[in-house]
């Protein structure tokens, strides 16, 4: 048995998309007539693959339904984590290509931030892509000095696409006076 498992990085959601369409089809009937009719389905997906759907009569009633269908129904029959092969694949939320790199974390917290946690013994892992592979400096958990690399090599801020960059921007120094 092994001392280790995968974790969830604390931003998935189990789904990372969800989309609603309309799906027109032509009903026959040699009693009432021919006509076309539409209905919209809401699919939920995960790296790429649909993992739940449920169709309404209208837009309308899809949108009003979506909290719930969402929260509940979709949830409940939850198959979104894992899916088979889920853990191949990058463990960035929203994406879905191949991992290349293997990462032990080093030490754990919170999804609130408290921590570092009590070491267990059991140790967790999680394995991103080329592009995610560089986690940055900013977070405790997900931070590059916080994984050990366990396969695939060094990370580098220059793997992440140039599209994916966004750059913070200084807003300014707000002064408060306590006397008012």
């Amino acid at each position: 048995m092994r001392d280790w498992f995968f974790k969830r990085h604390r931003d998935d959601e189990g789904f990372d998309r969800i989309e609603l369409a309309v799906v027109p089809r032509f009903k026959t009937s040699g009693l009432s007539g021919d006509e076309w009719r539409v209905s919209t389905v809401i699919r939920f997906y995960r790296k790429g693959v649909v993992v739940f759907e449920r169709s309404f009569g209208s837009m309308e009633n899809a949108v009003r339904f979506l909290p719930w269908v969402e929260a509940v129904e979709a949830k409940e029959n939850n198959t979104a984590w894992p899916l088979k092969g889920d853990d191949e694949k990058c463990f960035q939320p929203g994406c879905s290509e191949p991992h290349t790199v293997e990462y032990q974390i080093k030490k754990e917290y919170s999804d609130s931030g408290e921590g570092p946690l009590h070491d267990t013994g059991l140790k967790s892992r999680r394995r991103f892509c080329k592009a995610h592979a560089h986690r940055g400096d900013c977070g405790l958990e997900d931070a590059d000095e916080n994984y050990e690399i366990m396969k695939g090599g060094e990370a580098s801020v220059k793997d992440v696409p140039e599209d994916r960059i966004s750059p913070s921007a200084f807003g300014g120094v707000v002064e408060i006076d306590p006397q008012g």
